[in-house]
């Protein structure tokens, strides 16, 4: 069986195609080392009695962690602050943590 995996990936301050052009590179390379990838993208908008939509948006990428075996960190990772929380989160709950440039199931992730 296949594991599930979320790819985690810095947002503030990146334009929407480098976002989109990141998550699909490294989605492919996850499909290629033997992954499915579990889609972490929040398309709906916070409502607006929300008063901190970033967190708002970081509990809904959390509820797709428990859904998933492992989180993939792309580059720049640890300079970002949802980034860093996730992976917080997935180390202490045991999650695999995988990160951009290793080599798993022979394959350069």
């Amino acid at each position: 069986m296949r594991k599930k995996v979320m790819i985690s990936q810095p947002m503030a301050g990146v334009d929407k195609d480098t976002i989109i052009e990141t998550y699909e590179i490294a989605r492919y390379n996850l499909l290629r080392a033997g992954y499915d990838v579990v889609d972490s993208f929040i398309t709906e908008d916070a409502s607006i009695d929300i008063v901190h939509p970033a967190i708002w948006y970081l509990s809904k990428s959390i509820e797709v962690m428990s859904k998933v075996d492992a989180v993939y960190f792309c580059d720049r990772w640890a300079e970002a602050r949802g980034c860093l929380i996730e992976h917080h989160t997935a180390k202490y709950y045991n999650l695999e943590c995988l990160y951009a440039g290793e080599i798993v199931n022979g394959e350069q992730i």
